[in-house]
């Protein structure tokens, strides 16, 4: 899977990195509806893998600012590793706050605090053959939680009585089309 990070924006991009052994190809998050669209034309739509929910990283950062703040450590060796513990938010001017995460190298990835969808492009994506669609979630931690997001980005008739097994915070949540699609797939809440 060659993920959205490696920024394919184009049918170049595409073709080369199934070139090189990718199996799928997630388009650079920065492609607007139209562009995603004129992207399901100009190469193989069963190579994409459309990301339809998803909280845009607004920036990475080697510097961890958990550990600066929350702990008396100067890296991850000593600093007893606040962000498994702790939950930091940043507030910008306009006063929304957004998530700031830790990796496992103690990397720090700022969120935007609001999802952003693709769902209402999900129909005329399906038309044109894209098949493998993911869900991204960011903090939604109960099982309400993820079946109400999940569930907006489904057919009417799929019903969801549990989270897929293995759904955990911050893990894609994917899923494919059949090869004939024509049911509403409703909006997002």
């Amino acid at each position: 899977m060659a993920d959205f990070s490696l920024n394919a924006a184009n049918d170049l991009s595409v073709q080369w990195l199934i070139s090189e052994g990718a199996r799928r190809v997630t388009p650079a998050y920065d492609l607007n509806r139209r562009q995603m669209l004129d992207l399901t034309v100009a190469t193989r739509p069963e190579w994409l893998e459309v990301v339809v929910h998803r909280h845009t990283p607004m920036f990475h950062s080697k510097y961890c600012l958990f550990c600066g703040i929350l702990s008396q450590g100067r890296d991850n060796r000593d600093c007893g590793r606040p962000c498994a513990e702790h939950e930091v938010r940043l507030r910008d001017r306009m006063g929304v706050e957004h998530l700031l995460l830790a990796d496992s190298q103690c990397r720090n990835t700022l969120f935007h605090a609001q999802a952003e969808s693709l769902g209402e492009a999900m129909p005329a994506l399906a038309e044109r053959g894209v098949r493998h669609f993911r869900v991204e979630l960011l903090a939604e931690s109960t099982a309400d939680q993820v079946r109400r997001v999940v569930a907006a980005f489904l057919p009417p008739r799929n019903h969801i009585p549990h989270p897929p097994l293995g759904l955990f915070r911050r893990q894609p949540v994917e899923f494919s089309l059949p090869s004939r699609h024509s049911s509403s797939l409703g909006e997002p809440f």
